[in-house]
Formats: C-alpha cells, structure tokens, sequence
C-alpha cells in the first residue's frame, strides 16, 4: 500500500500497481486549465480504492419505508444485523427479519449458499432441534444466488446495481462499455472536489430499451461513487401513454467513514425507488437506508466467522443450479449429514413412521424465497408477489401497483 498527496493536499492510498494510474486521475479541481481525467482513469482510481479494502466487519441495521399517494404503507427498521465480508466468503446474519422474530445466519463461499432461518430467540445449544420438531426452521444448500435477501445486505456503492438492462458491475466496468459523456466538476455541501457524468446504455442500438445513469463521483474520498440517479426502460410500452416503460432509482452515500489513513468507506447509504420516470414528481416511493453501527476493516475476522454449521436434526433442503429441489438432507453430528433422501416423497415415509404420521410437512421455500409474509402490510410479501428477478423487487411491484392505478382511473 502506498500513500501520498495529489496537488490539493489529498490522502489517497492505492496499490503498487495502480498508483501510476492514480496520480494521472487525481487531479486538483482548483486549477481552472487543468486537465480532467478520461473515464478510464476515473475508473482504475475507483478500483484502487475498493482493492485496498480486503476485509470488512459491519454491524448495522435497514430501514425500510413504502409510502404510496403521500401515506405511509410500510415504515420498519430491522433488529441489529451482522455482515462479515472476504474476498472467498460472505456471512450475514440478520436478526428479527421483517418483524416476525425471525434470524437468518447465510454463508457464501465456494460458490455455495448456505442458509439458517429459526426464531430469534431459539438457542440451539440450550434448546437443541428434536426429531420431528414443527418449530419454523428453515436450513437450504443452494448453489444459485443468495436472491432478495441482498437488500438487507449492506450496500456500499462498490457494485452498481441496476434492475433492468444490465447486472451489477465496478465503475471501472460501466465506464468502459457504457457511451460515456462529457465530464465536468461539480460542489456538494462541504468542500470535497466531486466529478459529474452521465453513461447510457442502449442494447442493440434500438430505442425501446436504455437505460441512463448520472454519476457523482467524490474524487476527495479514492474516487468512490457519491450518488447514482438512474433511468431503466425495457422495450415494453405502457398502455396509458404508448411509451417505453421507464423507472427511475436514486443510490446515494449520506455518511463516510475514514477507515483508515486516506481510505473511505460509506456509513450510510440510501436507496429510493421514485417510480415511473415520466411520472410527476412526488413524496412517493420505495426507500431503504443502510446505516453501520460498527464498523471494521482490514482485520481478517475470526475463523468461526468462516464457518458454518447446521444445527443437528435440522432438515435441510439442497436446490439445484436451476431452482429445483434435489436432496433431502437429515443432519446430524460433526455438522454432516447422516442421512440423506432423494426426493420429497421419500423423505415423507420416513418422517411419518418417525414421527408417528404426524400431517405433512410444508415444503421448504427455494433460494431467497425465505421472506415470504402473509400479512398484507408486509413490505416483503409485496416484493416476492411479483414474478421479477430483480434486486429491489419490492420497488418494482410498488412501481406496477402505481402504473396499474393510472391505468384504471
């Protein structure tokens, strides 16, 4: 790691082989006839910034607010959460999910899922799973991807998440295949030097679908992402107006940490859904606010962190690479699995001469379909009604229920 000062005095921290490139990005806004940097090195600054980041240890809590013709639907904040993240694994643990004192333990490594949902206050130790136990214990192995419960996981502006046109991606990537226009200095509130530009993206060259993101990036703070005002429309054509169906999303850092000498991080991050772009202004959305309580970086966490271990009896479901349910897994000591059922059929023969036909068990949900609700109020039964593969599912369906509205009146 190298540290030094561009020409306004800034701290920046980058790698060995990035620093070349860094000193032609950060230039010093003061100097009217200075040169601005090219996208490519706006690009490489912003990936010397995360690459200098190899750990993070996050204790945090989301809030979420659903506010439809100027009333609030849905206001909730969750319980504390944890979030430990390596470049190999991804551990998150969430407590109290959506209101219904639920916890969820989910590990990401080796390109595998692991997931616990259980009561929030059950301990495993002191109350360990029983046969046939009809507690709400959830236990998956998936190979797919951990789906909607990324919404509560910590955002911090690395990855641009878009829900239409594109996948998550770097800054670096998006301005390198992206039409990138011209960039220029812009002001915030404090005396941080910030770069503005706007990148587009349409497949094909046609009309129909595009999407449009102007940036704010913060070349005070490594270059890393301020703020992301972004445009989404698919080729589709709403019914009351003949157009392209647009949505528009806001991301934007509220708070930063100095994590370490020259080195940033955002602290608290938002996230609204304004609905649809060619929609009249309004107080109207889907909003999420990430917020770290605590927060550590470049100390390899411990090893039980790493880990993880399926309660023994627990049942678990593994789901293949598609989606479908494969094996029935039975767990038991060493955190392996002693006995194992091909189908749902099979297992069920089992269960019934162990558990004295005691009614069917229901079927365990597959990957991220762990937040399902039954109250109507719930903000997280609204995401997963709609058959939408995207991040931010519950400001989609809150976009179709508005754009439905219009078309009725």
């Amino acid at each position: 790691m190298l540290m030094f000062r561009d020409a306004c005095g800034t701290r920046v921290a980058v790698s060995l082989m990035a620093f070349v490139t860094v000193l032609g990005a950060n230039r010093c806004a003061s100097a009217a006839d200075e040169t601005l940097p090219t996208p490519a090195e706006v690009g490489a600054a912003n990936d010397a910034a995360w690459e200098s980041i190899a750990f993070i240890d996050m204790e945090y809590v989301v809030s979420t607010r659903l506010v439809e013709k100027g009333r609030v639907v849905v206001e909730r904040e969750s319980g504390s959460n944890r979030w430990v993240w390596t470049p190999t694994h991804e551990r998150l643990l969430l407590r109290d999910l959506d209101g219904k004192g639920l916890a969820v333990d989910r590990l990401v490594g080796e390109n595998v899922v692991r997931l616990l949902q259980y009561p929030v206050d059950m301990d495993f130790t002191a109350d360990p799973i029983r046969p046939c136990d009809d507690r709400p214990i959830k236990a998956t192995i998936s190979p797919s991807s951990p789906g909607v419960l990324d919404e509560l996981v910590p955002q911090n502006m690395e990855l641009l998440h878009f829900t239409r046109s594109a996948a998550r991606m770097r800054l670096s990537e998006l301005l390198r295949t992206w039409k990138v226009g011209e960039i220029s200095r812009t002001t915030g509130p404090d005396d941080d030097k910030r770069l503005a530009m706007t990148a587009e993206l349409r497949p094909g060259g046609g009309e129909g679908a595009y999407s449009v993101v102007k940036l704010t990036v913060n070349s005070s703070k490594g270059y890393l992402v301020e703020r992301a005002e972004m445009v989404e429309a698919d080729a589709a054509r709403a019914s009351d107006t003949g157009k392209g169906a647009a949505i528009k999303t806001v991301w934007e850092v509220l708070e930063w940490a100095e994590v370490e000498p020259g080195v940033w991080y955002p602290v608290r991050v938002s996230f609204s859904n304004l609905g649809r772009a060619d929609a009249p202004a309004s107080t109207d959305g889907y909003f999420v606010e990430w917020r770290a309580t605590k927060l550590t970086v470049n100390t390899p966490p411990a090893e039980e962190w790493l880990g993880f271990e399926f309660p023994e009896n627990a049942i678990v479901q593994e789901f293949l690479a598609d989606g479908q349910p494969g094996r029935i897994l039975v767990w038991g000591p060493g955190n392996m699995p002693q006995t194992e059922f091909s189908s749902e059929e099979e297992y069920e023969v089992y269960r019934r001469a162990l558990c004295n036909d005691a009614p069917t068990r229901a079927a365990v949900a597959g990957p991220g379909e762990g937040l399902r609700s039954d109250e109507p109020a719930s903000a997280f039964a609204t995401l997963l009604t709609i058959n939408v593969v995207v991040l931010f599912v519950g400001g989609l369906a809150w976009v179709l229920i508005r754009s439905r509205g219009r078309r009725r009146s």
